[in-house]
Formats: C-alpha cells, structure tokens, sequence
C-alpha cells in the first residue's frame, strides 16, 4: 500500500467513523467539557455586579451567535459528516449557554421584588440573543459568499 492510498483508507476510515452517531459520543462529552470550561470560567472572570448576571447573558449572546454560525455555515457548506457538526453545537454551545440559569436568575428577581432588573434582563436578554442569531445567520452568509467568490477565482485560473 503506498502513501496515497493508506491515506485515502484512513481518510474513509475517518469519515465513515465521523458519520456513526454513537461513536461521536466520547466527542460531544469532550466538546461538553470544554463549553462547559468555558461558561465556568467566563462565570468566575465576571462575577455578577449588583445582582446582574453579566456572564449569563454573554455566554447566551455569544452561543446564539455561534450556533448559527455552526448550523447555517458549518453544517451545510462544508465537508463535515453532519453527526459531527451536530455533536459541536450539542456538545460545546449546549454546554456553554444556558437557558435554566436565565430562567432561575429571571426568578429571583422576581421573588426579590426587583421587577426592574428583572425586565431588564428579560429585555435584553431575549433582544440581544435574537440579535445575535441574526448577525450570526448574516455573518454565515458573508462566509458563503466569500468561499463562492474563491471558488470562482480558483476556477477562472
């Protein structure tokens, strides 16, 4: 077997492994291990500053926008086995947003009677994280446009 081909094998080995959902579980827990990192120490870099929860809503607007990226861009305009692509916005955005810290922090403002934090966050979290999809949808857009663009560079020589 020469190079070539022992390196086309391993490359189908490779991707025959990345299409098999149940062997991509050992990558979604370490992908969930680094979001999960991730979250943890933006938490610790950014403690909440009079009761608001700075880091909460950065992680959410951060994964909205990265999710969309990974789900628009990613998972449709590249080579990537789509369990893989999956596997990164279950394992490394799941773990990184957070959707129940949201909800609990939302209720202990209420319960604390500081309804006008509570709107707030509410507001900005919801505008902000829908914002943040769309710029993330818009920026995969950018990315298909300027990878068509090289494409038909490449193709013109």
């Amino acid at each position: 077997m020469n190079t070539h081909e022992h390196n086309s094998h391993f490359a189908l080995a490779a991707r025959h492994a990345l299409s098999d959902p149940h062997a991509l579980t050992p990558l979604v827990l370490l992908m969930g291990f680094l979001g999960a990192s991730l979250r943890y120490a933006l938490e610790v870099a950014l403690p909440a500053q009079g009761g608001f929860p700075a880091a909460t809503l950065i992680v959410n607007i951060f994964g909205c926008f990265t999710l969309e990226i990974i789900n628009q861009y990613v998972g449709r305009r590249t080579q990537l086995p789509a369990p893989l692509v999956k596997s990164m916005g279950i394992g490394l955005v799941g773990a990184f947003t957070t959707i129940s810290a949201f909800s609990t922090e939302c209720l202990a403002f209420l319960q604390a009677g500081r309804y006008e934090i509570f709107a707030a966050y509410m507001a900005a979290t919801i505008a902000t994280t829908f914002i943040a999809a769309l710029a993330g949808h818009r920026a995969s857009r950018a990315l298909e446009a300027h990878r068509a663009r090289k494409t038909e560079v490449g193709a013109a020589r």
